[in-house]
C-alpha cells in the first residue's frame, strides 16, 4: 500500500467538480418546475404557476451557491493543511492480471 497526502485542493478545480456534481440533480428539479409550470398556464391555476417558476430559477442559483461554498472550504482545506498537515490515503496498486 502506497500513502500519499493531498496538501492542496484547487479551489477552481472545486468549482468545476462542485458543477459537475450538481447538474443532473438540478436538471431533474428544473424539469419538474418546467412540467409544473406548464401544466400550470395550461389549465391558468396561478396556484401551480406560483410553485412552478421558482423550481426553474432556484436550480440556477443552487448551482452556483454550491460551487462557491466548495470553492470556499477548498480554501480553507487548504489552510489548515499546511498547519495541520492535510489528508492521508492508503492507495493499493491493481494488478493487471486479476
Amino acid at each position: 500500500m502506497k500513502k500519499i497526502e493531498i496538501k492542496k485542493i484547487g479551489p477552481a478545480s472545486m468549482f468545476k467538480s462542485s458543477l459537475y456534481m450538481s447538474a443532473l440533480p438540478l436538471a431533474i428539479i428544473a424539469f419538474i418546475g418546467l412540467i409544473i409550470t406548464i401544466i400550470g398556464a395550461a389549465l391558468q391555476n396561478e396556484i401551480l404557476l406560483t410553485i412552478g417558476l421558482p423550481y426553474l430559477g432556484f436550480p440556477i442559483v443552487m448551482l452556483f451557491v454550491s460551487g462557491f461554498i466548495n470553492m470556499l472550504m477548498a480554501f480553507i482545506y487548504n489552510f489548515f493543511s499546511r498547519k495541520f498537515g492535510g489528508l492521508e490515503l492508503e492507495i493499493a496498486e491493481k494488478n493487471e492480471e486479476e
